[in-house]
């Protein structure tokens, strides 16, 4: 289920549903249609490093072909049919380290 700022969200059925772009575990809901305006937060697995996909508002990179980046559903319709995007999903909180951890 795709969940954005903590709610279950549809960003048109065949966008995120049935994508092959999309990360396992980031289905979408039906009940909800957000409007066009609507901004969301989104990680973007891309096959170039370094590549931005036009558009898209840069969040923070994660590595050289990670980010995260806010988009609108629009943007997420592009996304889709970008050839250099991998995947797209609902971010996901990373957990980092203990400081008494052996790496």
């Amino acid at each position: 289920m795709l969940y954005i700022a903590g709610r279950p969200v549809r960003i048109k059925k065949n966008t995120l549903y049935s994508s092959h772009k999309k990360e396992h575990g980031s289905e979408i809901t039906q009940s909800q249609q957000p409007e066009s305006n609507d901004i969301f937060g989104v990680t973007v697995k891309v096959a170039e490093p370094g590549y931005i996909p036009p558009g898209v508002k840069l969040r923070g990179h994660i590595s050289a072909n990670l980010f995260t980046a806010n988009v609108t559903s629009r943007d997420i319709e592009n996304l889709e049919t970008d050839s250099k995007v991998v995947s797209i999903s609902a971010p996901r909180k990373l957990h980092g380290a203990n400081n008494d951890s052996v790496a």
